[in-house]
């Protein structure tokens, strides 16, 4: 029986998680325990927490994180999240449907990237469009030299120039 594209990449996956897990099951048993102690059903929910949500708007914006993946990322709770986007340390957005996403371009590893709280916080976040902003991070800028303010963040530019250009947009967008 032939594999679906799905499949495949799902077996990929598995493939590279499988010793990991099985070191981590090994240390358990020298120890003379089991992960299973834990719950096979809920290590895999949190194991698959972290998967990013697809939504229509991932080609230009997404993929994004859910709070519950959020706070697993950080390892933090869900009130040090919410303050952190109240206080403008992580870019959110919320959903038609009330669901608050959170672009994954943020960040880097299980940490936000360098940079993204100093240039968030030029936005004036109590009145912004968070959804203009989260495309603002990965437009293309002329003054950036056709690269978005993430790549230049990213590859370690001067980031005064992003934090301008964040004043400035948030500024056309108050007119």
């Amino acid at each position: 029986m032939a594999s679906t594209a799905a499949e495949t990449t799902v077996e990929h996956l598995l493939e590279r998680i499988r010793e990991p897990l099985l070191e981590i099951e090994r240390e358990y048993r020298s120890r003379g325990r089991s992960v299973t102690e834990l719950g096979l059903e809920k290590l895999a929910r949190q194991i698959t927490a972290v998967v990013p949500v697809p939504s229509p708007v991932n080609e230009q914006i997404g993929p994004f994180y859910r709070t519950d993946q959020v706070v697993r990322l950080l390892d933090i709770t869900r009130q040090a999240v919410h303050d952190r986007v109240r206080k403008g340390g992580l870019l959110a957005a919320q959903t038609v449907e009330g669901t608050w996403v959170y672009p994954t371009f943020q960040f880097d590893g299980r940490h936000l990237i360098d940079g993204l709280k100093a240039v968030l916080r030029e936005f004036d976040l109590s009145e912004a469009d968070r959804w203009a902003i989260a495309a603002w991070w990965v437009s293309p800028d002329a003054a950036l030299n056709g690269q978005s303010p993430l790549e230049w963040i990213r590859k370690g530019k001067d980031q005064n120039r992003v934090r301008s250009l964040a004043r400035n947009a948030d500024r056309r967008w108050k007119q």
